[in-house]
């Protein structure tokens, strides 16, 4: 292949790369903030006393420390629509769920 056809097809390489980045950016940093929530909630429950006399919190303060994470999670106002709807979807899940988890 020649240096002129190849640089070519790298321009349309990096042109369809941009489109694709164009096009599914927020998508992808949806996604991140998203796991990120679910990180953040998996690292608070990870506290949860698994056995009696165990060395972690007690379960009301895990409790609450969930309950406040979820409270600022409701607080944010400056989400996208989509983002909104997962996020409130995972608050409703989570609430149901209360009961069970503590």
């Amino acid at each position: 292949m020649s240096g002129k056809k190849g640089d070519v097809l790298l321009g349309r390489l990096l042109k369809i790369i941009e489109q694709v980045r164009t096009r599914f950016g927020a998508t992808q940093a949806e996604i991140r903030l998203a796991q990120g929530w679910v990180l953040d909630i998996e690292e608070i429950l990870a506290d949860y006393p698994r056995a009696a006399g165990d060395e972690q919190r007690p379960s009301q303060q895990v409790a609450t420390q969930l309950h406040a994470y979820l409270r600022q999670l409701e607080a944010q106002t400056d989400l996208p629509d989509k983002m909104t709807a997962w996020r409130d979807h995972l608050i409703l899940v989570l609430r149901r769920l209360w009961a069970g988890l503590f």
